[in-house]
This record gives structure tokens, sequence and C-alpha cells, in this order.
């Protein structure tokens, strides 16, 4: 499928104005994200190209997280969300990307900045009921693997208006969430599986589950984050 050297693809269906699937690729790549589009639900997909505006930290990237959802505008029926350090150099600086224009690549809007500093691998959630996105993302002070962080935000902060450098930061408003005793194994478990075999590792259907619970509890917060300590029994 891709002739470029790629990793960690992540996929997403797309519903045009006139009701057509079309199935989307996102992949790690070295300077850039790659995208590539199929029309046959995956049996076929275009040649690869480079998105120029989602840049990839250097020493091989990163992963990075897309979910499509319904759009609010009527031009098309499915939007695009995407998170990934936002950084050139380094993994650092989570972004939260939106494209209004799924089927171009020119279509992606400046990152909105959820996790200023050291940020890695995230995952992103749509959650129908409360209209929220949630992520789980590596994050720290010092290094992306000192603890998993969940932030839950609704569309309209990542429209809201952004800075003259196209950023815009809401960690110091963010509400602290403790987890429920229910969920601390799951977590202490996917603290563990994301920073040593992180290769072997499906998290999509632990991570969004525990996505869902955790909003399900929380729908009357508009954004709020907690975080996971790895190496510890503490989770607040």
């Amino acid at each position: 499928m891709l002739q470029r050297k790629s990793c960690e693809c992540e996929m997403a269906e797309i519903i045009d104005h006139e009701g057509s699937s079309h199935l989307y690729c996102n992949a790690r790549h070295r300077g850039h994200r790659v995208e590539a589009l199929s029309e046959s639900s995956g049996v076929y997909f275009d040649k690869p190209r480079l998105a120029p505006r989602l840049v990839e930290p250097c020493h091989g990237g990163c992963q990075g997280s897309v979910i499509g959802f319904p759009a609010p505008e009527q031009d098309t029926q499915t939007w695009l969300l995407f998170t990934h350090p936002t950084n050139k150099r380094t993994r650092k600086d989570l972004g939260v990307y939106l494209n209004r224009s799924p089927l171009h690549t020119s279509g992606w809007d400046r990152p909105w900045i959820v996790h200023s500093g050291p940020s890695g691998y995230s995952d992103l959630a749509y959650i129908e009921d409360t209209e929220h996105f949630a992520c789980l993302m590596e994050c720290g002070e010092n290094s992306e693997l000192e603890q998993i962080a969940f932030v839950s935000f609704p569309l309209s902060d990542v429209m809201q208006t952004v800075d003259e450098k196209g950023n815009t930061f809401y960690e110091e408003n963010a509400m602290q969430v403790i987890l429920p005793s229910t969920f601390r194994f799951m977590v202490q478990g996917l603290s563990y599986l994301a920073g040593t075999r992180r290769d072997q590792f499906n998290d999509n259907v632990i991570v969004k589950c525990l996505l869902q619970n955790i909003v399900v509890q929380t729908q009357n917060t508009s954004s709020m984050q907690m975080c996971v300590q790895y190496g510890n029994n503490n989770y607040s």
C-alpha cells in the first residue's frame, strides 16, 4: 500500500457530503505524517501523500491518534481530529489538530496544545452522549514517560481563537480527576504496557473502555485532566 517507509497507521472513516464512504489512513513517517485514502473499504489505497502541516519529531517520529466524528456543519458529514507532538525536534507539546475538509491534506488547522512539555503516544475517543473528546497521553515535566494523563474537552475548545503562534492553552483551568478504584488496575496495567511492551499492546479496547467510563462519571465537566504516575500506587 504505502511505498514510503511508514508505521503505526491510524484509520478513520470519512463520510462526504454525498454520503459516500472513504477510509482514511494516517501513518508515522520521517519529517511529516503520510496520508492515504481508499474508496474500496481498504482493499486498495491511493498513492500516499505527505501532510505538510503534520510534522514529526526527529529520530523517527512518534505515534499519533486520529478519529472521525459527526461534523457540526453540512459541507461534509465527517471531520477529523488528530493528536500528536507538535515540536519538530523532539517529542514535546502535544497538540490537537482539526481537519474540516478531511479529503484534503491542506485541511488541517494549526494545533491546539493540550500539554506544554514532553509528550509522546496518545489515544483519542469521541463520546457521543456528551459530545466531548477524551484523550490518554504520555507526558511529564522532564520525560514523556513520567505519567499517563487523561484529558476531556469539547470541540468548541479546539475551535476557539488561537494566539499569534497558533497555540492556545487550558492546562491552568484543567481539573484533576481521581480514577474510580474499579479502574485503577486497568490503568496500572496500561501504564506498564505503554512503558515497556508497547509493541505488543493493542490498546484500543482497554483505552476506549476506560475513556467511556471516566467521561460518563464526569459528564458535567467541560474540561478535565487526571494523571497516572508510573512506578507507584498514587493515581491522582
